[in-house]
């Protein structure tokens, strides 16, 4: 997936690319709650970023997860507010 192949990355350059690493490097453990939450830090802190590729990539996870997933209800609020409060 997306996430493995950002995480396996060694060479990573200024600090919204190593943040969104970091949380790559979370989703791939799956360690999905630490991973949204580095996501939506970086979509609250630099929504535009790399054209909104954090807000993509929380909306990737909400697919792996499932509509029905507690993490997708609480984080796509989370989002919703990120994006348009």
């Amino acid at each position: 997936s997306e996430f493995h192949l950002e995480a396996a990355k060694s060479d990573i350059q200024g600090e919204e690319a190593i943040r969104f690493h970091e949380a790559c490097v979370f989703a791939s453990k799956e360690e999905y709650r630490e991973a949204l939450q580095a996501f939506l830090s970086l979509v609250r802190e630099f929504p535009d970023w790399n054209n909104s590729r954090a807000s993509k990539a929380v909306l990737t996870l909400f697919n792996v997860l499932g509509a029905k997933h507690a993490l997708t209800w609480e984080f796509r609020a989370k989002l919703n507010n990120a994006l348009f409060v």
